[in-house]
């Protein structure tokens, strides 16, 4: 999974953006880490 640009982050969140790259560059794994959770919490209800 490529992860998205920052530019487009900033894009989405506006003024809510955090100022720095490196603040940035963390939320975009944070949403990245929470994407894989529920894809991998569908996959597996979905075995059921």
């Amino acid at each position: 999974m490529t992860p998205l640009p920052l530019e487009r982050y900033r894009e989405v969140l506006g003024d809510k953006a955090p100022k720095s790259d490196a603040e940035l560059r963390k939320l975009r794994e944070e949403v990245y880490r929470l994407a894989r959770a529920v894809v991998q919490t569908v996959i597996e209800e979905r075995k059921q």
